[in-house]
Parts: structure tokens; sequence; C-alpha cells
């Protein structure tokens, strides 16, 4: 017999399901939800709950871990079907998390904060179903308690920049810079952005963050123009860095006080960013491309973007996604992937930068294959300002 005690929560997030009203019209994508509520609905045992919570996101409430293995086995298989609408076959692309009560969570609201962070995780991972699981826990109480003293952090002037060469792969020529964020941290040490920088782009924070490395990496750019080096900096934009109405003021405020010129900064914007509100996107690359600005896609390959929306955005640059690149010496798959990004970047009139480059085999391929710049550890590991010029120097004084 079923215990009821035992309760499993899951949460779905339709990830693709703006983008389908975008392209296709809000009363047709109403009619794809109804879809999807109604296989849901099929879907559910006796006894289950489903809400609509959000209109891209579904709550269930399943009795029994039992009853949930076997949901999820059809949840599995369901989230790979597409759905036919108006004659238009469609792929709902979901990311599920599930969490078990009592197993996960003791309350009501606790079990759907641990079910929302399983969801989050089967996203970033790129699964379809993940499973509440502590180390995937960015809410933990090192992580909040970390994240509570970033506001302090920011005023003691504890937050660093940074950078790793971008260098043209024809030539070998260190041609320009990504700017990176580091927490010296009084008590851990250098606190990689990895460990803190997720949670902080779920928050306002964000914002203050971005005009602290945009400051310190505008500085670092301008004192290199100084002292005679012709390099350009790329900065990295959240989506709620997209969505700031102060963004060009301070772009254009801290470019004025370093004596730098629009065209020595890029801002580099992943895939997912500008589908989240691709309109939006398209007007704002065209201001920063007006202004004169670089503009790259970030992680290109692993987002949602459509050729249509790609070739409306006024961008720059592609950067080809370290996934890609990391095994290109070995994989054969990953080669004619980035041969078909590296195609269409050229037919599209694009600069391309490959990042993750490891190997000498992964340089080699690229500048044979046409790819433009190359950035990764095999090239240059992360580094502050003087030892990134003294990286410069010795490579100048090697390409003699």
């Amino acid at each position: 017999m079923t215990d009821r005690r035992e309760l499993v929560l899951s949460i779905t997030q339709l990830n693709n399901f703006l983008e389908i009203q975008n392209t296709f019209g809000a009363a047709f994508g109403m009619r794809v939800l109804a879809q999807v509520i109604d296989r849901a609905q099929r879907l559910m045992p006796s006894g289950s709950l489903l809400a609509l919570v959000q209109p891209d996101r579904l709550v269930s409430v399943i009795p029994g871990e039992e009853a949930s293995q076997t949901m999820r086995e059809r949840m599995e298989t369901a989230v790979k079907e597409s759905y036919l609408v108006d004659g238009v076959p469609i792929h709902v692309a979901a990311g599920i998390g599930v969490a078990h009560f009592p197993a996960h969570a003791a309350t009501a609201e606790e079990l759907l904060q641990k079910a929302s962070i399983a969801m989050h995780w089967a996203n970033s991972s790129k699964s379809a179903i993940s499973l509440y699981d502590t180390a995937n826990d960015r809410t933990s109480r090192e992580n909040l308690i970390l994240l509570g003293g970033l506001s302090d952090a920011i005023v003691r002037g504890e937050l660093q920049v940074w950078h790793q060469a971008k260098i043209a792969l024809a030539t070998g020529e260190v041609t320009g810079t990504e700017a990176l964020l580091r927490w010296k941290h009084p008590q851990r040490g250098i606190v990689p952005p990895g460990n803190f920088l997720p949670q902080v782009e779920e928050t306002t924070l964000i914002n203050s963050v971005t005009q602290v490395m945009i400051a310190a990496a505008f500085a670092d750019a301008g004192s290199w123009r100084a002292a005679g080096y012709q390099l350009r900096v790329s900065i990295n934009l959240s989506v709620r860095n997209l969505l700031d109405h102060m963004l060009l003021d301070v772009l254009e405020q801290y470019a004025r006080r370093n004596q730098l010129e629009p065209a020595d900064i890029e801002l580099e914007i992943t895939e997912s960013a500008v589908m989240i509100d691709p309109e939006h996107c398209i007007r704002l690359i065209s201001l920063l491309r007006d202004r004169g600005y670089g503009v790259s896609i970030d992680d290109f390959g692993t987002g949602h973007s459509s050729l249509a929306y790609l070739q409306k955005l006024r961008v720059s640059s592609l950067k080809i996604d370290q996934a890609f690149v990391k095994t290109l010496a070995s994989d054969s798959n990953n080669q004619k992937i980035v041969r078909a990004i590296l195609h269409l970047a050229k037919s599209l009139g694009l600069e391309t930068i490959a990042e993750g480059v490891d190997d000498e085999r992964a340089v080699t391929l690229l500048r044979e294959w046409g790819c433009d710049y190359g950035q990764g550890y095999g090239l240059h590991r992360p580094a502050p300002s003087q030892d990134f010029l003294r990286f410069v120097d010795e490579r100048k004084r090697a390409q003699r």
C-alpha cells in the first residue's frame, strides 16, 4: 500500500515557451500550453495534483515515491515527444526538478525550494530531469554567508579583475583580453567566479558587481593604451545587465574616464540571455553597435537561438562554446559542429573566437579552418593586469 506521508514534488520549466510565443504568436503559444497541460494531466497517477504557477512553469505533487518512479519514466519519455499544433510540429524543451518529502524537506515551502533548485540544475546541466542533490544546492549555509558578504566586499575593494588573453590564430599576436572577476576574500583567499556569480546573477546586486568589473577592466585597458599597447578588453553581461537602463551610461562614463573609444571594448552576451527577450536584445545590441562597441554572442552553439534571430542581431562576432573546443582534437562530431559554426559566421561576415583552447592540436585545426581568435588555458591562464602584460611582452619577444 502507498505511504501517503511520502510526497514527490516536481517543477517543470518550459524553456523555449517564450521563443515559441515570439515566433508564432501568443494565441499559438496558448494552444501549445494547453496541449502540454493535457499531456501532463494524462500522465498523472490517481490522487496527484497539477498546477500552472507561471505561464511557462508547471508544478505537480505525487503521493508516494513508488508512484513517482513510474511517473519519472513517463515524464522522460513525454518531454522527448513533439506536439502537433495547427499542423505544425513543435518541440517544447523542458527542464524538470524533483524533490521528495520528507527526505529533502520538512515543510511545503522548503520542498518547493528544493525542487526549484533541482530544476535550475537540470537546465544548467542540460538534463531533462534532475533529482535534488545537496551538492548542487547554491542556497547552502556557506554559500548564503558568502553572498551576504558581497556588498561589503565591493566597498572594501575585494573584487578584482584578471585577464585572459585572446590570440589571433593566424599570427599568434595577443589582440585583447576577456576580463574575469575574482574575489580576494580575507579568509578564503581567491574565490573563483563560479562560486558566487551564478547566485549573484539572480539578484539586482549583479548590476553593482558588473559596474565594479567595468570600472576595473576599463582602467586596466586605459593604462595599457597609455603605455603603448593596442589591446581590446571584453566584458561579460548578464541577463539583468541587459535590462539595466543605466548600462549605456555606465559604459560611456568609464570609457571617457579612461580615454577609451567604444571600438576598444567588446561586450559578451550569452545566447541564452538573448533568447529571454530577443526583441529587446535586438534593439540594445543595435544601440551598442551604433555607438561603436563590439558585441559577441558568447557560448554559441549551446543555447536556443534561431537563425532568424541571429540574422537580426547586429553582433560583430561569435564565440564558440568550450564544450565543442576542449575535445576538438579527438571528437569528430565536435569537429563537424565547429566547422559548421565557422562556416555560418563567415557567411554572415562575423569574426569567430574559440574558447577552451587547451592543446596545440586544437590551435592547428582552428587555424586551418579559419577561426580568427583563440582563448583558453593552452594559450594563457587568467592573470592580474601586470602579469598579463608580462605575458604579452614575452610573446612579442618570442615572435621576433
